[in-house]
C-alpha cells in the first residue's frame, strides 16, 4: 500500500496509469478525512488510460480490464485482510469515457454499456445502495 503524498506521488499526467500515481481520487480522500475523521479510508486504484468500455472494461469478458480489475481489487481486499474493522467496498469512482468519445458506435452506446458495467459491479462487488461516482 501506498500513502498518498502530495508532489511526491500525485503527477497524474506524466505518469497515468502508473500505481503510484493519484488523481480524483486524492480530492475524494480529502473530503472524506473531513467528513470522517475518526474512519480509514482505504483506496484501491485501478487505472488503464486509453481504453474503451465498450471491449476493455465490458463484464463478462475473461482477460480483459474488467477482468483483470476484479482479480486487482480481490488481491488488494485479501491484503487488506488483517484490518479491523475489516474494510468493505463502499464506493466506485469511475473516471472513464474519452477513448469511446472518439468513435461514433462506442459512443451512441456508451449509456447503455455504462448501465450494464454499473449493474455487474453492483453485483460482483456487491455495493448494494453505495454510491458510484461518475
Amino acid at each position: 500500500m501506498l500513502m498518498l503524498n502530495s508532489g511526491v506521488n500525485t503527477d497524474t499526467l506524466q505518469n497515468s496509469g502508473v500505481p503510484q500515481s493519484w488523481g480524483p481520487e486524492a480530492k475524494f480522500s480529502d473530503r472524506f478525512a473531513a467528513d470522517h475523521p475518526t474512519k480509514n479510508l482505504y483506496i484501491i486504484k485501478y487505472s488503464i488510460p486509453g481504453t474503451s468500455l465498450s471491449h476493455d472494461w465490458k463484464p463478462g469478458l475473461v482477460g480483459n480490464e474488467y477482468d483483470n480489475m476484479k482479480t486487482y481489487v480481490a488481491a488488494a481486499m485479501a491484503a487488506l485482510s488483517g484490518v479491523s474493522p475489516a474494510p468493505i467496498i463502499s464506493c466506485l469512482l469511475w473516471v472513464q469515457g474519452e477513448t469511446d468519445a472518439l468513435d461514433s458506435t462506442m459512443s451512441a452506446n456508451y449509456a447503455t454499456n455504462l448501465a450494464a458495467f454499473l449493474a455487474a459491479i453492483q453485483t460482483d462487488w456487491q455495493l448494494g445502495t453505495h454510491p458510484v461516482i461518475v
